[in-house]
């Protein structure tokens, strides 16, 4: 019986596990997931190299501009990042300083070329154009048929037979130019241009007389044809080439960002408004620069430029930080005046530059408007330096103060440490309770004594004056190290 019994129970097991067996779902292992990588080397933020010319990057009237700097800043809008641009002053580094890791992006008027794409991955063409011969028409152009000019000047670029080309090495250019003498067997006298020297400075060399003939693509050509009416732009050396943004080879993922962001704005309302504004004759920003190239060669800021140095000298402050202030103040504008009275290029109110020597009257004069700001700022430091430990800087508190007065920014100190922040800290710390002081629970608190204040605007006073400070400093500054953090 027992036999029997045993016999049965392990019947029963067999077909039990067999059943399971069969009838189990099988469990399905999910795969490995890669961690997927940034599209930049840090996040949130795109680090692009630009250089310094009218398609770039430049400033004008206090203001970034370029084509590339504003389509980068559409990108980065869009994309929730920071812009943070990085001036490359030497023509020959411009691919060394991508490949090297210190950037995400290069752009910079750059030609897609087979050998380029050994190293970089190129975007979709943002441009297409094609190199032309930069030469001066002859004297007195203005009074010669059009039929004695062509016999002046080179029409074909086979009839470089025997002349000198400037051009910059490690460029398309150079490359373009030397391709096209070796395929014809032409004898042509090519010369490497110093690369601190910019395109700016080749092509007003060129108009000027210094050099005969240079190499440029037609559509930043057609700009400078604008600023220098006696150049010959129409000679073609190319067939079309491609204008494109350049990435490392590896970061695949920040090439499909920008391609599928070109893909979705090219030839929209934003698209053509940037394109343009460049590279259409009627554009404000061309006759901007027909009388104000210089300015790109040498890193003017505004007109006051020399008056601003100087009192930002006699207060040591950095100038760029003053120029900053000034055009958040009034936009460099020095007949402005607010509806509270503030008057001039630094917007003092009169009573304030009375405390300073300065009458009413002169507000107006830039030189002694300019005098009764850097004096109040003077004051402020001074006011700031018993209420602040030297080791921190006092730069925000100072530039808060300008804007709102000492004392709602000492009241944000008091409101700051009474609820856990950092009185010495500005950042995150003071300016958050600044921002407070427009809500009741805060300006009604005994330990303010100066009342509401409307403090979003000294908040974002000084952020602002600092990003146009940081743009002031790449653009005057040729450390090819020097790193400038724009919030878009």
């Amino acid at each position: 019986m027992k036999i029997l019994l045993h016999y049965f129970l392990c019947i029963v097991l067999f077909i039990s596990c067999s059943s399971e067996k069969e009838n189990r779902t099988e469990v399905e292992v999910p795969p490995t997931k890669q961690v997927e990588l940034p599209p930049t080397q840090t996040p949130g933020k795109l680090v692009a190299l630009l250089e310094n010319s009218v398609t770039s990057y430049y400033i004008n009237k206090g203001y970034p501009r370029g084509f590339e700097y504003e389509m980068l800043s559409l990108f980065c809008k869009d994309h929730d990042l920071e812009l943070d641009i990085r001036m490359v002053h030497n023509m020959d580094q411009l691919f060394d300083s991508l490949t090297d890791g210190s950037a995400d992006i290069l752009a910079a008027n750059i030609t897609v070329t087979g050998e380029r794409k050994n190293f970089v991955s190129f975007s979709n063409p943002i441009l297409r154009t094609r190199q032309v011969l930069i030469q001066r028409l002859p004297e007195g152009y203005k009074r010669m048929s059009s039929s004695k000019i062509k016999k002046r000047i080179v029409n074909d670029a086979l009839d470089l037979e025997g002349r000198t080309v400037h051009v910059h090495n490690n460029t398309s250019y150079m490359t373009q130019l030397k391709n096209y003498v070796n395929s014809n067997g032409m004898n042509v006298n090519i010369v490497a241009i110093d690369p601190e020297e910019g395109i700016d400075d080749l092509i007003a060399e060129v108009a000027e007389g210094k050099y005969d003939f240079t190499i440029l693509d037609e559509n930043i050509a057609s700009i400078y044809k604008k600023i220098y009416p006696n150049l010959h732009i129409s000679t073609p050396i190319s067939l079309s080439q491609n204008i494109a943004w350049a990435v490392k080879k590896d970061n695949a993922r920040l090439l499909e960002m920008i391609n599928q962001w070109q893909e979705e704005n090219r030839g929209s309302t934003r698209w053509n408004m940037i394109y343009n504004k460049y590279f259409k004759y009627t554009s404000s920003e061309v006759k901007y620069l027909q009388n104000h190239i210089s300015d790109l060669k040498t890193g003017e800021l505004t007109p006051y430029d020399p008056l601003i140095q100087k009192y930002a000298n006699q207060i040591e402050w950095d100038w760029r930080l003053l120029a900053s202030l000034i055009r958040r103040e009034s936009r460099f504008n020095s007949h402005a005046h607010s509806p509270f009275g503030a008057q001039g290029l630094m917007q003092v109110l009169p009573t304030t530059a009375g405390r300073f020597g300065v009458t009413q009257e002169q507000l107006f004069i830039p030189e002694y408007n300019i005098i009764a700001g850097t004096r109040f700022l003077q004051w402020l430091e001074h006011f700031w330096s018993k209420h602040l430990p030297d080791t921190i800087s006092h730069k925000e508190y100072i530039l808060a103060s300008y804007n709102a007065g000492p004392g709602h920014v000492l009241d944000a100190m008091n409101l700051a440490e009474k609820n856990g922040f950092d009185p010495h800290v500005w950042n995150d710390n003071v300016e958050l309770m600044l921002l407070y002081k427009s809500k009741p629970a805060y300006y009604r608190d005994p330990v303010v004594k100066h009342g509401y204040c409307r403090g979003k605007e000294p908040v974002h006073y000084v952020k602002d004056i600092q990003k146009y400070y940081e743009y002031y400093k790449v653009y005057t500054d040729k450390s090819p190290d020097l790193v400038a953090s724009v919030s878009l």
